[in-house]
């Protein structure tokens, strides 16, 4: 097709044929951007009707998709989009696709709850699903808020219409995979209680169904896709990996399948095993602060297969060479025996100024080395591209480098130890907190922060670990 031979085209079904003939042909890429294209554009909505709206979008949004660039002018398409546009009335799900492709472009107030409603609607295409989880992850803050909102419309929706155990786990399925897709591409935004968020959203499709409308593992196709789910949040934030309650999703999934069927999917499924190993991970590290976490250790012994394989685990990691013996025979006893050492916890009073001294000299150490690793993270896309062997190696280190930074914070704030000031910072001296270096005859007034000072805060009283360190400043009274 040629762009001269649009104004001999009379109907609107007619155009669209020529049209795909164009782009089967590849003649479209002899158009003038963007001239003929709003051509393009005029023709179609002169011969298009009140029905023929959502097939017109869907085609704006495949010719931008073909063209690779942003086209036409929003502002001429928004008064076909003063509603959500029913995009499940589409029979063809490309069709739905390049519809969800280019509405996506927009911001309109009802963006978000469309695109909720149609990630669990959308029946065939897994391509419309995954537009409809980018729009709504680009407008919920947090992967939780998305979560719980989602949840709460697919127990609405499967309530409402009666559906089935089977078709709602078809259904969650692609969802699932959908959402972890979505999550993968790029850097979302979440925090400590994803895990929780996750168990809520899986169990919200299943609320209304009764015993008698269930069939014994019948979800079982789910718990894989759900499992990988939690490992894609850690692989994003390796500090989720050490709590808990993370994985308390892992009870319901149990309940999901009968013995024999957890055990026969424990031994085959390899994202069991990643489970299980960084499980294993997460007990081992806690393992090696003295911190007994019974919970976590629990959540291990809810990944493996029986009694054995749990104990085998334990006995590996209590073999590490960094446990002190309180720990080891705590984990030999699968977490059953008393803690023989008390955990740093805000339970107890510390008023030993030797731990607040060591954990003041952690936190400094920690804050020195923040723009070291500053440096190694902007060279993390150089080192992929120059030494990718190295990369993952530099990832890391800088993972570990952020769960420890976090475990100090904890340990820090449980026993109430904090810094004072951040080095570069101009602030009064107070001779109380910080000494003074260089100090010339007159006594300076404001000071630049080279060390900050630590403090340990025990019943609303501040008590000096450790003084800050300032350099003077010259006064400007003016």
């Amino acid at each position: 097709m040629k762009i001269e031979e649009l104004e001999g085209i009379a109907s609107f079904e007619e155009l669209l044929i020529a049209l795909g003939k164009a782009m089967a042909d590849k003649s479209i890429y002899t158009w003038r951007l963007p001239e003929d294209f709003i051509a393009l554009y005029q023709r179609m909505a002169m011969l298009s009707e009140s029905g023929d709206t959502l097939r017109l979008l869907a085609t704006l949004g495949r010719l931008e998709a073909v063209v690779k660039k942003n086209i036409f002018d929003l502002h001429i398409v928004m008064p076909m989009l003063e509603k959500p546009p029913e995009v499940q009335s589409m029979a063809e799900g490309d069709d739905r696709y390049y519809l969800a492709l280019y509405v996506s472009r927009f911001d309109f107030d009802w963006l978000c709850e469309w695109a909720i409603k149609n990630i669990w609607s959308e029946r065939g295409s897994e391509k419309a699903r995954r537009v409809f989880v980018d729009i709504a992850l680009n407008k919920f803050e947090s992967v939780e808020q998305l979560l719980t909102r989602l949840g709460h419309y697919i127990a609405t929706a499967t309530k409402s219409q009666r559906m089935v155990e089977g078709k709602i786990c078809t259904r969650l399925l692609r969802t699932v995979k959908a959402l972890r897709q979505g999550l993968q591409s790029r850097e979302c935004n979440f925090d400590l209680e994803v895990g929780q968020a996750v168990d809520r959203f899986i169990g919200a499709p299943f609320a209304h169904l009764t015993i008698s409308e269930t069939e014994v593992n019948a979800r079982r196709g789910l718990v894989e896709d759900v499992i990988a789910f939690l490992l894609d949040f850690i692989a994003q934030r390796f500090s989720v990996a050490i709590e808990a309650n993370h994985y308390i999703v892992l009870k319901r999934l149990r309940g999901w399948c009968t013995p024999d069927c957890w055990q026969t999917l424990i031994k085959s499924s390899p994202v069991m095993d990643r489970l299980s190993r960084t499980l294993e991970e997460a007990v081992l590290i806690l393992a090696r602060q003295n911190i007994q976490d019974g919970d976590l250790l629990a959540r291990l012994k809810e990944s493996l297969a029986d009694e054995v394989a749990f104990h085998r685990c334990c006995e590996f990691i209590s073999s590490d060479g960094h446990i002190d013996q309180s720990t080891r025979t705590w984990l030999l006893a699968g977490g059953s025996e008393p803690r023989t050492k008390k955990r740093i916890s805000s339970e107890y009073e510390v008023t030993d100024l030797g731990i607040s001294r060591e954990i003041g000299d952690l936190l400094l150490t920690l804050q020195q080395g923040e723009k070291s690793l500053g440096v190694m993270k902007d060279a993390l896309t150089d080192l992929e591209l120059f030494d990718p062997e190295l990369a993952p190696i530099v990832q890391d280190f800088i993972n570990h480098w952020n769960l420890f930074d976090q475990l100090a914070g904890k340990v820090a704030r449980q026993i109430k130890v904090e810094l004072v000031g951040s080095p570069g910072q101009n602030l009064d001296v107070d001779r109380k907190l910080f000494e003074v270096v260089n100090e010339g005859n007159t006594a300076q007034r404001r000071g630049l922060l080279l060390r900050p000072a630590v403090v340990l805060i025990t019943d609303g009283k501040t008590r000096i670990i450790k003084k800050g360190v300032v350099k003077p400043q010259e006064d400007r009274d003016v």
